[in-house]
Order: C-alpha cells, then structure tokens, then sequence
C-alpha cells in the first residue's frame, strides 16, 4: 500500500513507464534472447499457455476440473495480437523501485516473466485483484487507481486503445497463470 501522498507522485510515473516499455521499438532493439511471433497473431498467447501449462503438469499435486476448463477456455478463445509489444510480465507496485521522498521511480524490476507478446497481459495482471488495495470500501489496482482510472491513464499516457474482450481475456488468462 502507498497511499497518499506517495500514490498521487508515483501513479504519473507509473502509467508513463508502463508506456514506455509497450511502446519500445523491440524490432529495431535486436534483442537475441527474446523469440519473436512470427506471421500468426495468435502464437504469442499460445506459447504462454504452454509454457503455464507444462508448469501445472508438473507442479500439479491433484487434477483440479476447473483449471481444466479453464485451459480448454483460454486454449479455445485466444484473441488475435496486432500489436506486438515488449510486455513486463509483472509489472504491479511492488516491483519498481522509488526514492521515498519525492517519489521518484528508480528502476523497474523483475523482468523474468517478460517476452514479446500482447500488452493486455500487463493490463490483466496489474489489475489482479491480489496485487491492489481495498481501503475505504475503494479497489486501487496496484494502489494506484480503481481499475476504470487505470485502464484511461494506460490509454493517455500509451495511445494503446484497450480491447475489453482481449482485457477480460488476459484477466482470466493471469488469474489461472497466478494459479
């Protein structure tokens, strides 16, 4: 939990870093170690499922039905990127680093889970009820903001115009990943 008045000097931020890695230039980057999709705009989300998926064969201890259909659902309904972006992975308040006294945003960590895939991922997970606050009846994703406010920050501070569909997917699609 920020609060205030850290809240109000880091949300600016926030959105404005966010922005800064969907729109980086990845192709002209010549980033090595990232796989890119190549023609079909459904293989980033693919290859996340499988990669989640393999994960939960093995760390499975039972055979839960509704991770099941939940697969079936997200491998079933796959939203076509046109968008192709460096997305974070997880990125939410608590993986930046900031100076406590102004508020400044230092660094942005955690980049294990990055790859080049949608950026409604970030979206879906940064407003993961989990990783927010609930104070005085209010929901802050991330304590930032309540999930409208974040979405209409993203847009300003991106150009990136959020899909609801493809948003709901992704939440869906973390909401299992964090499973």
């Amino acid at each position: 939990v920020l609060g205030d008045p850290l809240r109000g000097m880091i949300a600016p931020q926030y959105f404005a870093n966010l922005a800064a890695i969907h729109n980086f230039d990845w192709r002209a980057a010549n980033l090595q170690h990232f796989t890119a999709p190549t023609g079909d705009p459904k293989q980033a989300t693919r290859w996340l499922i499988q990669f989640w998926k393999e994960l939960l064969e093995q760390d499975a201890v039972t055979q839960e039905p509704v991770l099941r259909l939940t697969t079936q659902w997200l491998e079933d309904n796959v939203p076509e990127c046109d968008n192709l972006c460096i997305v974070h992975g997880d990125y939410r308040t608590g993986n930046y680093l900031f100076e406590e006294e102004t508020g400044q945003v230092t660094a942005i960590l955690d980049w294990e889970m990055s790859y080049i895939g949608d950026f409604h991922a970030d979206l879906g997970w940064l407003l993961q009820p989990v990783f927010g606050s609930r104070i005085d009846g209010v929901f802050r994703a991330s304590d930032i903001a309540p999930p409208e406010a974040m979405i209409a920050n993203y847009e300003k501070a991106s150009g990136n115009a959020v899909d609801p569909e493809k948003l709901h997917y992704f939440t869906v699609f973390n909401a299992w990943k964090s499973y």
